[in-house]
């Protein structure tokens, strides 16, 4: 049951992929298929739930609004996988249990979500802001008018399980046929909706879920937002044990007192969380050090769980990169992708790839521009990704499908 959501990458690699006697067996990424469609399109996840199947969404805007776009791995070729008529919206978080339940969301009602965000307590800079020439917070906007969606494929086709009118919905889980959740907010908050085969219930969450990733029934982490924190956009760990959700705080992301205008302090901004499996979950966070509203320095960590206590690493080769989009490399290490920069210049950003072995040597390499890779996912079973994004052809951003590795 692994997800991909979230974060860009860029690349175009004919050689080597990492450097560095850690890995003695390097591969590339090799093209494998682009999707010359009319109009720009965006990648937004990608799922591999076997060998013999894999998906990959995108968006592309239309005069009607925003298309959600699919395409499929069959085992043999990747081919355009129809949705059903007239859907619009955002493609948000994937998810399955097999190849033959693939669940996804389709967003709608996002001005809901940014009213969630944006009506919230003023965090005191405002002249600081002034004086570095920002503009303030833009006003709450009205909720949207196109309804959320959750889609299903039964392994021959793709329809609507339900449909969310007055619901921002964006992020799924898919634990069985029988035990789905669907994860948003309507106009009463932040919520959670469960589908047990036959049907629906909802239910209250204290956080806006952004991104789940399930272990099982009773262990489910996720990505969401507090809007009792600062600014209401900082990211925390949450988790699920099968009745209610609680806040996580993994040790390395205690920090101590909060910065004020005059105070410095540091913080730290959970930016992904990928569970692997029992005992290997991942998070990256983004650290600050400064005051309020003065500038600071940043930095990452990764912290791992391995079932009974936290760990974080801060390897250099991390330093001024925020990493996310954590998957497996099928032997023990993983792979990540990152924005930032490697020479420290906060004007002149590179896309960076990463890699950890098992034994948690990391390296690095940074992404020339002319690609736009911007999923991976782990092919079940092996050491191989598939990487989806875009590429440039004629003028025009299409969807793109690259391999590490054969699937």
């Amino acid at each position: 049951m692994k997800r991909l959501f979230a974060a860009v990458i860029v690349g175009s690699l004919s050689s080597s992929l990492l450097a560095g006697a850690a890995n003695a067996k390097l591969r590339a990424f090799e093209l494998v298929k682009t999707f010359r469609l009319a109009g720009d399109e965006t990648v937004t996840a990608a799922i591999a739930p076997s060998r013999r199947s894999a998906f990959v969404f995108a968006m592309r805007e239309r005069s009607a609004g925003l298309e959600p776009l699919a395409f499929r791995w069959n085992g043999k070729a990747w081919s355009r996988s129809p949705l059903p008529a007239g859907l619009q919206g955002i493609p948000g978080q994937a998810d399955s249990s097999s190849a033959k339940n693939v669940w996804m969301s389709v967003t709608g009602n996002d001005g809901l979500a940014e009213k969630y965000l944006n009506n919230l307590p003023e965090d005191g800079c405002v002249a600081e802001r002034r004086a570095l020439g920002q503009r303030a917070l833009p006003a709450t906007p009205r909720a949207g008018s196109t309804p959320s969606k959750v889609l299903r494929w039964n392994g021959r086709n793709w329809t609507v399980a339900r449909t969310f009118k007055n619901a921002y919905v964006n992020a799924v889980a898919a634990i069985g046929p029988k035990n789905v959740w669907a994860y948003g907010l309507d106009r009463k908050g932040p919520a959670s909706w469960h589908f047990n085969g036959r049907t629906w219930k909802r239910h209250t969450t204290k956080f806006l879920i952004q991104k789940a990733e399930a272990v099982s029934g009773k262990e489910i982490w996720a990505l969401a937002h507090d809007r009792s924190l600062h600014n209401g956009h900082s990211g925390i760990v949450a988790r699920f044990d099968g009745t209610r959700w609680t806040r996580v705080r993994p040790d390395g992301l205690r920090t101590g007192p909060a910065p004020t205008k005059t105070t410095p302090g540091r913080t730290a901004t959970v930016l992904d969380v990928n569970a692997f499996g029992p005992g290997r979950v991942w998070v990256s966070a983004a650290t600050s050090e400064g005051t309020l509203c003065g500038p600071n320095t940043n930095g990452s960590v990764q912290l791992r769980w391995n079932g009974r206590a936290w760990k974080g690493e801060s390897p250099s080769l991390t330093d001024g990169f925020l990493l996310s989009d954590h998957v497996p490399d099928g032997a023990g290490g993983l792979y990540a992708q990152a924005w930032g920069s490697a020479s420290g210049d906060e004007w002149e950003l590179d896309r960076a790839f990463f890699h950890r072995t098992s034994k948690g040597v990391w390296t690095r390499r940074i992404l020339p521009e002319q690609r736009r890779i911007q999923h991976l996912v782990h092919v079940p079973g092996t050491r191989s990704l598939w990487a989806a994004g875009t590429r440039e052809t004629a003028g025009t951003l299409n969807v793109a499908v690259w391999s590490l590795g054969r699937p």
